[in-house]
């Protein structure tokens, strides 16, 4: 099984990106169907709507997982920088997003990744 951490997508801020514009870039720059991925983790809504289109919203679909062309397996969860943003939330989304953490590593066990 692969595993891929993407650190950047060489973008100044994240609200200055556009998915729709910037898909083709990453599929190129990150070779996601040549690597096949068992499991693709997006954290954030940006890089989610990358992978899922805009119609994904993080707020419903999180912690779930999802087919994609690209990997076996798709699932998203808020970026981290998101919880500290809404200090009036933040024990609300901090347990949500431990929880999906959780959930995301209980799959990656099932996959049975052996380095």
């Amino acid at each position: 099984m692969s595993l891929l951490r993407i650190l950047s997508l060489d973008q100044p801020r994240a609200r200055s990106f556009c998915p729709r514009l910037r898909i083709k870039d990453l599929r190129e720059k990150w070779r996601l169907e040549s690597i096949e991925p068992e499991l693709v983790v997006c954290l954030g809504a940006t890089a989610a709507q990358s992978l899922m289109g805009l119609s994904f919203r993080i707020t419903k679909e999180r912690g779930n997982f999802f087919p994609h062309h690209w990997a076996k397996q798709l699932v998203a969860t808020v970026h981290p920088s998101a919880i500290l943003r809404a200090p009036e939330k933040y024990e609300e989304e901090y347990e949500l997003f431990v929880r999906d953490l959780r959930v995301i590593a209980g799959r990656v066990k099932e996959l049975d990744v052996t380095g």
